[in-house]
């Protein structure tokens, strides 16, 4: 199983790439055939008990072409997942973007061994230094 792999099935049972489109009615979006199996995928999902509800956005060209909400914000209070629904993921985006930069590498991309400077223009000189493994274990000293 690779690096990838495991982080997803890992992270998967927190977060399925929650992208909430404000105000957004799905109504007023196409449907596409292939959408079907996603609703299914997540109907399975949530049947196992992975997550009590969550909303996702397909986007194609940077636009939505499916928005879904499914299930409960707030299962004490019976309160249902909508466009608006602020989900409080916590720290759970850094294992996320660990899981995105770790992909990159796999995929000989990126190198843990890069400086930021060479992927971020305009980085204070203060930066010059600090490499991507130590941005990602925390060690490069920013604050």
């Amino acid at each position: 199983m690779t690096f990838s792999v495991a982080i997803w099935r890992s992270a998967f049972a927190f977060i399925l790439f929650i992208m909430l489109v404000d105000g957004v009615d799905a109504k007023d979006i196409p449907q596409l055939p292939h959408i079907e199996r996603v609703d299914a995928r997540i109907d399975t999902l949530m049947e196992e008990g992975h997550f009590p509800g969550v909303a996702i956005a397909v986007m194609r060209a940077g636009k939505p072409v499916h928005i879904g909400t499914y299930g409960m914000a707030n299962l004490a209070h019976e309160v249902p997942v909508t466009t608006r629904t602020v989900f409080e993921i916590a720290s759970l985006t850094k294992q996320m973007t660990a899981l995105a930069i770790m992909t990159l590498v796999e995929e000989e991309r990126l190198s843990l061994d890069d400086r930021l400077v060479e992927w971020i223009e305009d980085a204070p000189p203060a930066w010059d230094e600090i490499t991507v493994d130590q941005l990602l274990s925390h060690t490069a000293g920013l604050t």
